[in-house]
């Protein structure tokens, strides 16, 4: 009699292990929680960065409370209006004012 062994690995995906960057894409207000806003298509969340570096006046609002990994603001014309809600950043806020 022959043996037969078969190996299993198990895989297991409990989300994305990578970071994205995520920039707002156009000067208009929208909301934070809207996926079309941000480049690439999507919401920034714990472990992503949030880049508001377009150019000209624009409001960003949020209507919950939110982890994001890194925060960056190039624009001293975006407003950031939490609305009472809470951002906890798991990395640096930095601010450039071009």
């Amino acid at each position: 009699m022959k043996n037969f062994f078969v190996a299993v690995a198990p895989v297991f995906l409990v989300g994305s292990v990578f970071a994205t960057d995520y920039t707002w894409r156009e000067a208009v207000d929208g909301e934070i929680s809207n996926p079309d806003v941000w480049a690439p298509r999507g919401v920034p969340g714990e472990g992503d960065q949030a880049k508001f570096a377009e150019q000209g006046a624009y409001c960003a609002t949020e209507s919950a409370d939110r982890t994001v990994g890194s925060v960056s603001v190039t624009n001293a014309d975006v407003t950031i209006d939490l609305g009472g809600k809470f951002w906890t950043l798991t990395g640096p806020l930095s601010t450039y004012n071009r």
